[in-house]
């Protein structure tokens, strides 16, 4: 198993997948492949975790897994998301919802995922969500 000789530092559950991030900071995921949500750059379903190799050179602090989507953060506090409607709706220029994007100018320290939203919490405490579903969406400030 690919995991058994790494030591895991974060996981998330989503509906139909799931994700660990291990002290090394890369990311492996498994479960349901529909809509691009493991970030393989396809739909197949991962019955064993995979490392996600498009985020190979990034060091992973955490991840959360939503409905249909994945999202990490990096220590660079960099944040990527992949999944289903994701194309070009979270503030990437993504020609594909099956690899990692860089959101550009969002800077976060933590990201959770729910079955239709993401949330991440910037360096400074400010509190970031927005819905990966909709057609106008970048980020909302809930709180400063």
């Amino acid at each position: 198993m690919a995991l058994a000789d790494k030591k895991v530092k974060a996981i998330s559950v989503g509906q139909r997948h799931m994700a660990a991030v291990t002290d090394d900071g890369n990311v492996y995921t498994w479960g349901d492949g529909m809509g691009g949500r493991l970030g393989h750059g396809n739909i197949d379903d991962q019955t064993k975790p995979k490392q996600v190799m498009a985020l190979d050179t990034s060091h992973v602090v955490d991840v959360g897994c939503g409905g249909h989507h994945t999202a990490v953060v990096t220590t660079n506090h960099e944040v990527f998301v992949w999944g289903h409607g994701l194309h070009g709706r979270a503030g990437v220029e993504s020609r594909s919802d099956l690899l990692p994007e860089l959101i550009n100018g969002l800077q976060a320290i933590q990201v959770e995922c729910g079955d239709g939203h993401i949330v991440a919490l910037s360096p400074s405490g400010v509190v970031y969500t927005w819905v990966p579903y909709s057609l106008s969406c970048l980020c909302f400030v809930l709180c400063e």
